[in-house]
């Protein structure tokens, strides 16, 4: 009799562990599955301020040249109708420019960098761009590049005066008046998972104060 007791109690103490290594291992999973989706919701959160940023960031530079006197789109394209770059950040000035070298989401110019020294004009956590990467940077997970091409009016029907407009690629310039842009800001990044994600803000800004 007590041998079979001792028996019934080794493998109720068998099946018990069992239930408890699921129960813990199943809370591990639910642990991890809550940390990733709160990584993910972080870094979506910070691609969609990104992205924005980029337009806002072409935004002020149309507005700074209004009231400089200058051409309204000026540093909004570059050399040949290039409309695809990265917006740059000098904290020095704290002045915004476009650089014009980079062409997709794949080009190494378009990594987003984050600060981690401090001591300059520069502040600790600011997300920045820079060609080549700014000192006392880390590079992040995140790229981003903006588009600004052009929209050229176009006279709808032979008989009206209505003013349209149409959307040239790089490499194109407008046969009629330029009279607005066509902004378009990408931000690409890794997910926990290995993913990759992508997230955009579109806007059309015109010549129109």
């Amino acid at each position: 009799m007590k041998a079979r007791s001792a028996g019934q109690s080794l493998l109720e103490a068998i099946v018990a562990s069992g239930i408890i290594v699921t129960a813990v291992g199943a809370a591990l999973t639910l642990v991890q599955s809550s940390i990733n989706a709160a990584k993910e919701s972080d870094n979506r959160l910070i691609a969609s301020n990104l992205a924005r940023e980029g337009v806002e960031v072409v935004r002020a530079m149309r507005d700074s040249n209004w009231l400089a006197g200058n051409d309204w789109d000026q540093g909004l394209e570059g050399a040949g109708f290039d409309y695809s770059g990265v917006v740059i950040f000098d904290a020095a000035t704290k002045s915004w420019s476009m650089d014009f070298g980079a062409g997709s989401l794949d080009d190494v110019e378009t990594a987003v960098y984050r600060q981690v020294v401090t001591g300059g004009p520069e502040q600790p956590g600011m997300f920045l761009q820079g060609i080549p990467q700014p000192a006392g940077t880390d590079t992040t997970l995140f790229r981003r590049i903006t588009h600004t091409r052009a929209l050229c009016s176009v006279v709808a029907g032979s008989t009206s005066n209505f003013i349209n407009y149409e959307l040239k690629a790089d490499g194109e310039s407008c046969a009629t008046e330029k009279i607005g842009i066509d902004v378009r800001s990408y931000v690409r990044w890794t997910s926990a998972g290995g993913d990759e994600r992508e997230i955009h803000v579109v806007e059309r800004m015109f010549n129109w104060r």
